[in-house]
Protein backbone atom coordinates (compact mmCIF):
# COMPACT_ATOMS: atom_id res chain seq x y z
CA UNK A 1 0.00 0.00 0.00
CA UNK A 2 3.27 2.28 0.90
CA UNK A 3 4.24 2.03 -2.58
CA UNK A 4 1.31 2.45 -4.41
CA UNK A 5 1.16 6.05 -2.25
CA UNK A 6 4.57 6.41 -3.07
CA UNK A 7 4.30 5.67 -6.86
CA UNK A 8 1.90 8.24 -7.10
CA UNK A 9 3.21 10.90 -5.72
CA UNK A 10 5.90 10.63 -7.87
CA UNK A 11 3.87 10.42 -10.89
CA UNK A 12 2.68 13.69 -10.42
CA UNK A 13 5.72 15.24 -9.56
CA UNK A 14 6.78 14.47 -12.84
CA UNK A 15 3.84 15.23 -14.92
CA UNK A 16 3.99 19.42 -12.64
CA UNK A 17 7.43 19.34 -13.47
CA UNK A 18 6.60 18.37 -17.23
CA UNK A 19 4.21 21.27 -16.76
CA UNK A 20 6.55 23.82 -15.75
CA UNK A 21 9.19 23.07 -18.71
CA UNK A 22 6.12 23.64 -21.11
CA UNK A 23 5.56 26.48 -19.86
CA UNK A 24 9.37 27.53 -19.55
CA UNK A 25 9.87 26.22 -23.00
CA UNK A 26 7.36 28.35 -24.81
CA UNK A 27 8.27 31.25 -22.68
CA UNK A 28 11.61 31.34 -24.17
CA UNK A 29 10.30 30.72 -27.49
CA UNK A 30 8.06 34.15 -26.64
CA UNK A 31 10.72 35.67 -25.79
CA UNK A 32 12.82 34.73 -28.97
CA UNK A 33 9.55 36.56 -30.77
CA UNK A 34 9.37 39.56 -28.70
CA UNK A 35 10.49 41.59 -31.66
CA UNK A 36 7.52 41.11 -33.63
CA UNK A 37 3.58 40.16 -33.35
CA UNK A 38 2.83 37.07 -34.77
CA UNK A 39 1.16 37.40 -37.79
CA UNK A 40 -2.59 36.34 -37.06
CA UNK A 41 -3.36 39.25 -34.23
CA UNK A 42 -5.99 42.00 -34.47
CA UNK A 43 -6.57 44.49 -31.78
CA UNK A 44 -9.97 44.63 -32.55
CA UNK A 45 -10.71 44.83 -35.93
CA UNK A 46 -6.65 46.35 -36.55
CA UNK A 47 -4.53 44.01 -38.32
CA UNK A 48 -1.41 44.36 -36.03
CA UNK A 49 0.24 41.09 -37.42
CA UNK A 50 3.88 41.16 -38.52
CA UNK A 51 4.45 44.48 -36.72
CA UNK A 52 6.93 44.99 -33.91
CA UNK A 53 5.35 45.72 -30.59
CA UNK A 54 6.58 49.35 -30.41
CA UNK A 55 4.88 49.85 -34.31
CA UNK A 56 1.78 47.51 -32.98
CA UNK A 57 1.16 49.85 -29.81
CA UNK A 58 1.63 52.70 -31.76
CA UNK A 59 -1.02 52.12 -34.52
CA UNK A 60 -3.68 50.97 -31.77
CA UNK A 61 -3.67 53.99 -30.24
CA UNK A 62 -3.38 56.27 -33.41
CA UNK A 63 -6.35 54.21 -34.70
CA UNK A 64 -8.45 54.80 -31.62
CA UNK A 65 -7.36 58.31 -30.93
CA UNK A 66 -8.98 58.77 -34.47
CA UNK A 67 -12.16 57.12 -34.18
CA UNK A 68 -12.65 58.63 -30.59
CA UNK A 69 -12.23 61.75 -32.50
CA UNK A 70 -14.82 61.22 -34.70
CA UNK A 71 -16.87 59.07 -32.68
CA UNK A 72 -18.64 59.61 -29.37
CA UNK A 73 -19.74 57.60 -26.76
CA UNK A 74 -23.29 56.70 -26.95
CA UNK A 75 -25.86 56.31 -23.76
CA UNK A 76 -29.24 54.58 -24.54
CA UNK A 77 -31.62 55.27 -22.09
CA UNK A 78 -34.50 53.55 -23.40
CA UNK A 79 -36.69 54.26 -26.64
CA UNK A 80 -35.66 57.11 -29.08
CA UNK A 81 -33.84 58.34 -25.60
CA UNK A 82 -30.12 58.35 -26.65
CA UNK A 83 -27.44 61.10 -24.80
CA UNK A 84 -23.97 61.83 -26.53
CA UNK A 85 -20.72 62.24 -24.06
CA UNK A 86 -17.66 63.18 -26.63
CA UNK A 87 -14.48 60.51 -25.46
CA UNK A 88 -12.33 63.86 -25.36
CA UNK A 89 -14.77 65.56 -22.15
CA UNK A 90 -13.35 62.27 -20.30
CA UNK A 91 -9.73 61.92 -21.60
CA UNK A 92 -10.53 58.59 -23.44
CA UNK A 93 -7.72 56.59 -25.19
CA UNK A 94 -6.84 53.14 -25.77
CA UNK A 95 -3.22 51.78 -24.18
CA UNK A 96 -1.46 50.17 -26.97
CA UNK A 97 1.48 48.98 -24.43
CA UNK A 98 -1.39 47.19 -22.33
CA UNK A 99 -3.42 45.77 -25.20
CA UNK A 100 -0.19 44.00 -26.05
CA UNK A 101 0.14 42.72 -22.58
CA UNK A 102 -2.14 40.00 -23.49
CA UNK A 103 -0.08 38.48 -25.80
CA UNK A 104 2.95 38.59 -23.65
CA UNK A 105 2.48 37.56 -20.33
CA UNK A 106 2.23 34.48 -19.25
CA UNK A 107 0.28 34.53 -15.28
CA UNK A 108 -0.43 30.67 -14.85
CA UNK A 109 -0.94 27.10 -16.53
CA UNK A 110 -4.11 28.57 -18.10
CA UNK A 111 -2.27 31.29 -20.57
CA UNK A 112 -0.22 28.70 -21.81
CA UNK A 113 -2.73 26.74 -24.40
CA UNK A 114 -3.63 30.22 -25.92
CA UNK A 115 -0.08 31.44 -26.15
CA UNK A 116 0.52 28.45 -28.49
CA UNK A 117 -2.26 28.79 -30.48
CA UNK A 118 -1.26 32.81 -30.91
CA UNK A 119 2.45 32.06 -31.82
CA UNK A 120 2.04 28.87 -33.75
CA UNK A 121 -1.25 28.13 -34.52
CA UNK A 122 -3.02 29.26 -37.87
CA UNK A 123 -6.35 30.51 -36.49
CA UNK A 124 -7.20 34.51 -36.00
CA UNK A 125 -6.19 35.80 -32.78
CA UNK A 126 -8.53 38.59 -31.81
CA UNK A 127 -7.27 40.67 -28.73
CA UNK A 128 -9.56 43.38 -26.81
CA UNK A 129 -8.21 47.16 -27.06
CA UNK A 130 -7.02 48.32 -23.25
CA UNK A 131 -9.30 51.82 -23.05
CA UNK A 132 -8.21 54.03 -20.52
CA UNK A 133 -10.30 57.01 -19.25
CA UNK A 134 -10.61 60.07 -16.59
CA UNK A 135 -13.16 58.46 -14.24
CA UNK A 136 -13.57 61.78 -11.95
CA UNK A 137 -14.20 63.49 -15.55
CA UNK A 138 -16.61 61.11 -16.35
CA UNK A 139 -18.56 61.33 -13.39
CA UNK A 140 -19.00 65.17 -13.62
CA UNK A 141 -19.70 64.65 -17.39
CA UNK A 142 -22.75 62.09 -16.01
CA UNK A 143 -23.71 64.36 -12.89
CA UNK A 144 -24.54 67.12 -16.26
CA UNK A 145 -26.21 64.68 -18.34
CA UNK A 146 -28.56 63.73 -15.13
CA UNK A 147 -29.93 67.28 -15.35
CA UNK A 148 -31.51 66.25 -18.35
CA UNK A 149 -32.32 62.81 -17.89
CA UNK A 150 -33.62 62.49 -14.70
CA UNK A 151 -37.23 63.26 -14.36
CA UNK A 152 -39.85 63.51 -11.29
CA UNK A 153 -42.55 61.23 -11.10
CA UNK A 154 -45.83 62.93 -11.92
CA UNK A 155 -49.10 61.87 -9.29
CA UNK A 156 -51.92 60.39 -10.01
CA UNK A 157 -54.79 63.18 -10.35
CA UNK A 158 -58.17 62.64 -9.89
CA UNK A 159 -61.05 65.37 -10.13
CA UNK A 160 -64.65 66.05 -10.66
CA UNK A 161 -66.01 67.26 -14.25
CA UNK A 162 -69.76 68.01 -14.75
CA UNK A 163 -70.96 65.47 -12.48
CA UNK A 164 -68.44 62.50 -12.67
CA UNK A 165 -65.02 61.24 -11.50
CA UNK A 166 -62.30 61.55 -14.10
CA UNK A 167 -58.80 59.88 -13.10
CA UNK A 168 -55.33 60.53 -14.82
CA UNK A 169 -52.62 57.71 -14.18
CA UNK A 170 -49.67 58.88 -12.34
CA UNK A 171 -46.56 58.66 -13.91
CA UNK A 172 -42.86 57.26 -12.73
CA UNK A 173 -40.10 59.30 -12.44
CA UNK A 174 -36.32 58.59 -13.63
CA UNK A 175 -33.17 58.83 -11.96
CA UNK A 176 -29.26 58.41 -13.39
CA UNK A 177 -27.55 56.34 -10.80
CA UNK A 178 -24.31 57.82 -11.53
CA UNK A 179 -22.28 55.27 -9.48
CA UNK A 180 -23.83 52.05 -11.58
CA UNK A 181 -23.29 54.06 -14.86
CA UNK A 182 -19.66 54.63 -14.31
CA UNK A 183 -19.38 50.74 -13.54
CA UNK A 184 -21.31 50.06 -17.01
CA UNK A 185 -19.78 52.06 -18.99
CA UNK A 186 -16.78 50.85 -17.95
CA UNK A 187 -17.18 47.26 -18.55
CA UNK A 188 -18.77 48.57 -22.06
CA UNK A 189 -15.28 50.20 -22.87
CA UNK A 190 -13.95 47.41 -22.68
CA UNK A 191 -15.63 45.04 -25.28
CA UNK A 192 -16.77 47.57 -27.63
CA UNK A 193 -16.65 51.81 -26.68
CA UNK A 194 -18.55 52.55 -30.08
CA UNK A 195 -21.74 50.33 -29.35
CA UNK A 196 -24.64 52.45 -26.92
CA UNK A 197 -24.39 51.61 -23.32
CA UNK A 198 -27.66 51.10 -22.55
CA UNK A 199 -28.47 52.32 -19.29
CA UNK A 200 -31.29 49.73 -18.46
CA UNK A 201 -28.95 46.75 -18.31
CA UNK A 202 -26.87 47.88 -15.27
CA UNK A 203 -29.70 49.51 -13.56
CA UNK A 204 -28.01 52.73 -13.98
CA UNK A 205 -31.27 53.91 -14.53
CA UNK A 206 -33.76 54.04 -11.05
CA UNK A 207 -37.25 54.14 -11.60
CA UNK A 208 -39.09 56.87 -8.80
CA UNK A 209 -42.91 56.12 -8.09
CA UNK A 210 -45.25 58.84 -7.38
CA UNK A 211 -46.03 59.27 -4.42
CA UNK A 212 -50.16 59.14 -5.49
CA UNK A 213 -50.57 56.40 -7.88
CA UNK A 214 -54.21 55.05 -9.16
CA UNK A 215 -54.27 52.43 -6.82
CA UNK A 216 -55.10 55.34 -4.07
CA UNK A 217 -58.04 56.02 -5.62
CA UNK A 218 -59.55 52.57 -6.10
CA UNK A 219 -61.77 53.31 -3.62
CA UNK A 220 -63.42 56.53 -5.06
CA UNK A 221 -65.60 55.21 -7.84
CA UNK A 222 -68.77 57.97 -7.91
CA UNK A 223 -70.44 60.72 -6.77
CA UNK A 224 -73.06 59.92 -3.59
CA UNK A 225 -73.78 63.92 -3.66
CA UNK A 226 -73.35 67.37 -4.95
CA UNK A 227 -74.73 70.60 -4.32
CA UNK A 228 -74.62 74.14 -5.91
CA UNK A 229 -75.28 77.16 -4.76
CA UNK A 230 -75.14 80.70 -7.14
CA UNK A 231 -72.94 83.82 -5.83
CA UNK A 232 -74.85 86.61 -5.66
CA UNK A 233 -72.23 88.88 -4.44
CA UNK A 234 -69.15 89.43 -6.94
CA UNK A 235 -67.01 90.45 -4.25
CA UNK A 236 -66.98 87.53 -2.40
CA UNK A 237 -65.45 85.74 -5.94
CA UNK A 238 -61.78 85.58 -4.61
CA UNK A 239 -63.07 84.29 -0.87
CA UNK A 240 -65.47 81.69 -2.96
CA UNK A 241 -62.54 80.65 -5.08
CA UNK A 242 -60.08 80.80 -2.39
CA UNK A 243 -62.22 77.92 -0.42
CA UNK A 244 -62.90 76.12 -3.09
CA UNK A 245 -59.29 75.52 -3.96
CA UNK A 246 -58.65 74.68 -0.46
CA UNK A 247 -61.09 71.98 0.34
CA UNK A 248 -61.10 70.27 -3.71
CA UNK A 249 -59.52 66.90 -3.54
CA UNK A 250 -59.42 66.18 0.24
CA UNK A 251 -59.31 62.91 0.63
CA UNK A 252 -60.13 60.68 3.67
CA UNK A 253 -58.94 57.84 4.85
CA UNK A 254 -61.31 54.96 6.00
CA UNK A 255 -63.41 55.16 9.37
CA UNK A 256 -60.16 54.69 12.22
CA UNK A 257 -57.46 54.13 10.07
CA UNK A 258 -54.81 55.10 12.30
CA UNK A 259 -52.41 55.33 8.76
CA UNK A 260 -54.33 58.46 7.18
CA UNK A 261 -56.99 61.40 8.39
CA UNK A 262 -60.41 59.70 8.30
CA UNK A 263 -61.86 64.05 9.70
CA UNK A 264 -62.25 66.73 8.20
CA UNK A 265 -62.37 71.06 9.00
CA UNK A 266 -63.28 73.39 6.95
CA UNK A 267 -61.61 75.60 9.32
CA UNK A 268 -58.46 73.91 8.90
CA UNK A 269 -58.32 73.20 5.60
CA UNK A 270 -58.56 77.04 4.63
CA UNK A 271 -54.80 77.60 7.13
CA UNK A 272 -55.72 80.81 7.67
CA UNK A 273 -53.57 82.50 10.60
CA UNK A 274 -55.66 85.17 12.03
CA UNK A 275 -58.72 83.85 13.58
CA UNK A 276 -60.35 87.09 12.23
CA UNK A 277 -59.67 86.19 8.36
CA UNK A 278 -62.36 83.59 8.82
CA UNK A 279 -64.92 86.34 9.01
CA UNK A 280 -65.74 86.33 5.40
CA UNK A 281 -69.16 85.71 3.71
CA UNK A 282 -67.41 83.67 0.68
CA UNK A 283 -65.51 81.03 2.87
CA UNK A 284 -69.54 80.68 4.72
CA UNK A 285 -71.27 80.18 1.10
CA UNK A 286 -68.08 77.22 0.39
CA UNK A 287 -68.85 75.91 3.66
CA UNK A 288 -72.79 76.07 3.05
CA UNK A 289 -72.65 74.19 -0.49
CA UNK A 290 -70.41 71.78 1.47
CA UNK A 291 -72.98 71.07 3.93
CA UNK A 292 -75.57 70.39 1.75
CA UNK A 293 -73.82 68.13 -0.58
CA UNK A 294 -72.98 66.17 2.83
CA UNK A 295 -76.22 65.79 3.60
CA UNK A 296 -77.15 65.06 -0.50
CA UNK A 297 -74.50 62.71 -0.26
CA UNK A 298 -76.28 60.20 2.64
CA UNK A 299 -73.87 60.82 5.48
CA UNK A 300 -75.12 60.06 8.55
CA UNK A 301 -76.33 63.50 10.39
CA UNK A 302 -74.24 62.06 13.56
CA UNK A 303 -71.01 62.46 11.63
CA UNK A 304 -71.68 66.38 10.81
CA UNK A 305 -70.74 68.92 13.09
CA UNK A 306 -71.68 72.84 12.08
CA UNK A 307 -73.51 75.77 13.08
CA UNK A 308 -75.79 77.89 11.64
CA UNK A 309 -75.97 82.07 11.04
CA UNK A 310 -77.35 83.85 13.67
CA UNK A 311 -79.69 85.35 10.48
CA UNK A 312 -81.19 83.43 7.51
CA UNK A 313 -78.27 84.02 4.41
CA UNK A 314 -80.00 84.96 0.99
CA UNK A 315 -77.58 82.46 -1.07
CA UNK A 316 -78.94 78.77 0.62
CA UNK A 317 -82.42 77.99 1.87
CA UNK A 318 -82.37 78.47 5.75
CA UNK A 319 -81.42 74.71 7.30
CA UNK A 320 -78.84 74.36 4.69
CA UNK A 321 -76.48 77.34 5.59
CA UNK A 322 -73.32 76.94 7.91
CA UNK A 323 -71.29 79.98 9.77
CA UNK A 324 -67.47 79.83 9.55
CA UNK A 325 -65.44 81.27 12.13
CA UNK A 326 -61.64 81.27 13.04
CA UNK A 327 -63.02 81.39 16.75
CA UNK A 328 -66.31 79.10 16.79
CA UNK A 329 -67.86 78.56 13.87
CA UNK A 330 -66.49 75.28 11.72
CA UNK A 331 -68.24 72.57 9.87
CA UNK A 332 -66.32 68.91 10.53
CA UNK A 333 -66.95 65.62 9.87
CA UNK A 334 -66.13 62.10 9.55
CA UNK A 335 -65.76 59.24 7.25
CA UNK A 336 -68.26 56.32 8.89
CA UNK A 337 -67.27 54.35 6.16
CA UNK A 338 -64.74 51.09 5.90
CA UNK A 339 -63.50 52.81 2.26
CA UNK A 340 -62.32 56.23 1.26
CA UNK A 341 -64.25 59.07 0.70
CA UNK A 342 -63.44 62.19 -1.50
CA UNK A 343 -64.55 66.15 -1.12
CA UNK A 344 -64.52 68.00 -4.85
CA UNK A 345 -64.93 71.58 -5.31
CA UNK A 346 -65.32 73.33 -8.14
CA UNK A 347 -66.74 77.14 -9.21
CA UNK A 348 -67.90 77.67 -12.59
CA UNK A 349 -68.42 81.37 -13.06
CA UNK A 350 -71.26 82.49 -10.57
CA UNK A 351 -71.96 78.70 -9.60
CA UNK A 352 -69.99 76.80 -7.15
CA UNK A 353 -70.25 73.00 -6.64
CA UNK A 354 -68.83 70.80 -3.67
CA UNK A 355 -69.57 67.09 -4.47
CA UNK A 356 -69.26 63.98 -2.14
CA UNK A 357 -67.44 60.83 -3.67
CA UNK A 358 -66.95 57.39 -2.60
CA UNK A 359 -66.99 53.46 -3.60
CA UNK A 360 -70.10 52.29 -4.61
CA UNK A 361 -70.96 50.21 -1.46
CA UNK A 362 -71.23 53.03 0.48
CA UNK A 363 -73.76 54.88 -1.69
CA UNK A 364 -76.57 55.31 0.15
CA UNK A 365 -80.18 55.62 -1.52
CA UNK A 366 -80.96 58.69 -3.55
CA UNK A 367 -81.26 61.49 -0.78
CA UNK A 368 -84.28 64.04 -1.18
CA UNK A 369 -83.40 67.29 1.29
CA UNK A 370 -86.51 69.29 2.23
CA UNK A 371 -87.07 72.18 4.47
CA UNK A 372 -89.80 72.86 6.48
CA UNK A 373 -90.44 76.57 7.88
CA UNK A 374 -92.42 75.93 10.86
CA UNK A 375 -92.26 79.84 12.20
CA UNK A 376 -91.75 83.09 11.26
CA UNK A 377 -91.37 86.66 12.77
CA UNK A 378 -91.35 90.19 11.57
CA UNK A 379 -88.89 91.87 11.51
CA UNK A 380 -88.83 94.78 14.03
CA UNK A 381 -88.59 98.34 12.19
CA UNK A 382 -86.43 101.23 12.91
CA UNK A 383 -87.39 104.55 12.17
CA UNK A 384 -85.00 107.80 11.09
CA UNK A 385 -86.55 111.17 10.66
CA UNK A 386 -85.51 113.27 7.71
CA UNK A 387 -86.02 116.31 6.22
CA UNK A 388 -87.14 116.24 2.50
CA UNK A 389 -89.72 113.20 3.40
CA UNK A 390 -93.14 114.22 2.64
CA UNK A 391 -95.68 113.45 5.50
CA UNK A 392 -96.65 110.13 5.08
CA UNK A 393 -94.23 108.59 2.79
CA UNK A 394 -91.37 106.20 4.14
CA UNK A 395 -88.14 105.36 2.57
CA UNK A 396 -87.46 101.62 3.49
CA UNK A 397 -83.30 101.68 3.98
CA UNK A 398 -83.03 98.38 4.50
CA UNK A 399 -86.12 95.65 4.70
CA UNK A 400 -84.73 93.73 7.24
CA UNK A 401 -85.00 89.92 7.60
CA UNK A 402 -87.73 87.71 9.06
CA UNK A 403 -87.41 85.25 11.93
CA UNK A 404 -87.47 82.11 11.19
CA UNK A 405 -87.92 78.24 12.85
CA UNK A 406 -86.98 76.08 10.11
CA UNK A 407 -86.88 71.92 9.91
CA UNK A 408 -84.39 69.82 7.83
CA UNK A 409 -85.81 66.36 6.75
CA UNK A 410 -84.09 63.96 4.57
CA UNK A 411 -86.14 61.53 2.73
CA UNK A 412 -88.03 60.89 5.86
CA UNK A 413 -85.70 61.73 8.54
CA UNK A 414 -85.52 64.32 10.93
CA UNK A 415 -81.83 66.23 10.36
CA UNK A 416 -82.26 69.53 12.35
CA UNK A 417 -84.62 72.44 13.79
CA UNK A 418 -82.78 75.93 13.44
CA UNK A 419 -83.94 79.07 14.60
CA UNK A 420 -82.87 82.54 12.73
CA UNK A 421 -83.36 85.91 14.51
CA UNK A 422 -85.13 88.60 12.20
CA UNK A 423 -83.38 91.33 11.40
CA UNK A 424 -84.55 94.91 12.02
CA UNK A 425 -85.76 96.98 9.12
CA UNK A 426 -84.57 100.26 8.75
CA UNK A 427 -86.95 103.02 7.20
CA UNK A 428 -86.86 106.84 6.67
CA UNK A 429 -90.25 108.46 7.60
CA UNK A 430 -90.85 112.29 7.74
CA UNK A 431 -90.42 114.39 11.25
CA UNK A 432 -92.53 114.28 13.71
CA UNK A 433 -94.69 111.11 12.09
CA UNK A 434 -96.17 108.86 14.63
CA UNK A 435 -94.66 105.48 14.91
CA UNK A 436 -95.60 102.36 16.58
CA UNK A 437 -95.14 102.15 20.28
CA UNK A 438 -93.01 99.13 19.57
CA UNK A 439 -90.84 100.09 16.89
CA UNK A 440 -87.49 101.99 17.55
CA UNK A 441 -87.20 99.53 20.09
Amino acid sequence: MKNTHKTLFIFLMIVIQSIVAMAAGVSVLFDASVKEIPANVYAGDIHIGGRSHTEAAEAIEAEYGARFGGHKLLLSAGGTDVYEISFSSIDAYADGTATLGSIKTVKGIGDVPRLIDTYFGNGRTDIIPEIRFNESKLRMVLVELSQKINTNPVDAKIYYKEGVIEKEPDTPGISLDVNAAVSLIEKALAEDPFQPVDLNSGNALKTLDAPVTMKDFDEIQQIHGEYSTSIKDATLYDSIQFAVDQINNTILAPAGDKNGRDGFSFVECLGLDDGTEYENEGYDQAASTLYAALLTGGLPKDSITRLPHKTAVGYIHPGLDAWISGNAGDIKFHNPYERKLAVFAVRNGSVVTVAIAGSREDKAEKSVIRTETVQEFDPPVYYVEKEGIKPGEALVLNPGKKGLSVKVYRNNEFISMDQYEAETSIVQIAPDTDVLENDNK
